[in-house]
């Protein structure tokens, strides 16, 4: 009696761990595809990634030797690439496209957008803006997003620095 109550207690267990592992390998491949895609988006722009970060669709890296950034987000099966020579840019810029909603007592800042602007040195060039976030193609709430565009513009600004110091 005891070991049929103890094998269907290990079953129980087992079909409640099961379940578990399996999102965990899943999202382990996901993150692993994901980079491996940043690395070779890199690689075939004769750039070799030395930081890198990824999140819900899009990935970033930046290769420090070459002064290069590499960006991909994926929306509707779509991938955009961009690639930024920080060399060209004066400046990088957060923008922060966001509204207030009033709510009963309160004032309710929310973000629509994030995107990081970069600024030529070339006048005549155009701005490179880079998606982070973008309420109507990601998710209503923010799961880190603010806190990885402003690294990256802190990134990407030291990166520029040290090129006009130099």
């Amino acid at each position: 009696m005891d070991l049929g109550v103890t094998l269907t207690g290990v079953i129980i267990v087992l079909l409640c761990i099961i379940p578990f592992v399996v999102m965990s390998q899943n999202s382990k491949r996901k993150k692993q595809k994901k980079l491996q895609n940043l690395f070779d988006f890199a690689a075939k722009n004769q750039g070799n990634i030395t930081q890198h970060d990824f999140w819900h669709k899009s990935s970033i890296g930046l290769d420090e030797t070459n002064n290069t950034l590499f960006f991909i987000r994926t929306l509707q099966d779509k991938e955009i690439t961009q690639v930024v020579k920080l060399e060209d840019m004066q400046k990088c810029q957060l923008i922060n496209t966001n509204r207030i909603i009033n709510d009963q007592d309160s004032q309710v800042k929310v973000i629509d957008k994030l995107e990081l602007s970069f600024t030529p040195r070339d006048k005549q060039q155009a701005a490179i803006v880079l998606e982070f976030f973008k309420v109507e193609s990601d998710s209503l709430t923010l799961t880190g997003e603010l806190q990885l565009a402003e690294k990256w513009t802190n990134l990407a600004n030291a990166q520029i620095n040290a090129l006009v110091h130099n």
